[in-house]
């Protein structure tokens, strides 16, 4: 027991002094700031099954009453990133960074059908979706060339979401119109997880520029908003979060994925599969930035 108990201690020592004298040699500094940029995918939730399902349910009712479908809803997939890092890094090939940023898209989504005779209905989505993370990253480094370093990083961060929002729905026929509005504001925060793969390239002992490929899962689903709801009988105003639910169309024999606005959840006999809606920001980027030595 003895002697497994030092030969253990003896790696952990010689790891630690292969680190420290390979820091020695190369002189990385221990402490950097980190500025970056980019784009990337953001996505995923129940939004995407909500999109697809109206579509279905604008066709059907196309079908139904002889319309042309001139618009169909489509979820913007990709958003502008930027992002600063503090950079601690003790040993050659290890590093942690505290950093936060910023990242977003804007929806502007339209469904819609018309009939020359009969009319025309529509529904609009707008959306502005914003997410600050504050993330913990741990870094490896690996020596590719003279100038040349390629690192991967992996870690977990806390996400404060924000989304401002508009939905309208617009029905004209026979020259009789109706129109419904809902807009508000939603905020939501929650863990993720993040990993990455870079390439570094030293300009001088104080700078170097990188290039960085990075995936983020992000899931939030507990939001807290204020609506207001407007008619052209009444304008109200309301609070309380979203919910996922499939509400059932006689007219066609199937459900079909919506999201409901309530402050408790709704328990009408016609929906199904209701819980709180789940908004996704997994996605994919690419970066690029520069990092000043301190």
């Amino acid at each position: 027991m003895k002697i497994k108990t030092l030969f253990c201690t003896f790696l952990v020592l010689s790891f630690l002094a292969m680190a420290t004298s390979s820091f020695a040699e190369d002189t990385p500094k221990r402490f950097s700031l980190l500025l970056s940029g980019g784009y990337g995918t953001t996505g995923g939730g129940d939004m995407s099954k909500v999109f697809e399902r109206n579509n279905e349910l604008i066709l059907d009712l196309a079908a139904l009453g002889g319309f042309t479908v001139t618009d169909t809803l489509k979820t913007a997939s990709w958003g502008p990133e930027f992002e600063a890092e503090f950079l601690f890094r003790p040993f050659r090939n290890f590093g942690l960074s505290l950093g936060t940023g910023r990242l977003g898209k804007s929806e502007d989504a339209r469904g819609a059908a018309k009939s020359g005779a009969l009319g025309r209905f529509s529904l609009d989505w707008n959306t502005d979706y914003r997410l600050i993370p504050v993330k913990l990253s741990a870094v490896y480094f690996l020596p590719a060339g003279a100038k040349l370093t390629a690192y991967a990083k992996a870690g977990a961060g806390y996400y404060f979401g924000r989304m401002n929002y508009s939905v309208g729905v617009e029905e004209n026929f026979g020259g009789s119109g109706e129109w419904e509005l809902e807009e508000g504001t939603a905020t939501d925060s929650g863990f993720g997880f993040h990993g990455g793969l870079g390439l570094e390239y030293s300009v001088s002992p104080a700078l170097s520029i990188f290039l960085e490929a990075q995936g983020r899962y992000v899931s939030l689903n507990d939001w807290a908003a204020d609506q207001t709801h407007s008619d052209p009988t009444l304008s109200i105003s309301q609070t309380g979060t979203f919910w996922y639910a499939e509400r059932f169309q006689t007219d066609f024999g199937k459900s079909y994925a919506t999201f409901v606005f309530d402050k408790d959840m709704p328990d009408e006999s016609d929906l199904s599969n209701v819980r709180k809606m789940a908004i996704g920001f997994s996605g994919f980027a690419v970066k690029t930035g520069i990092k000043i030595g301190l």
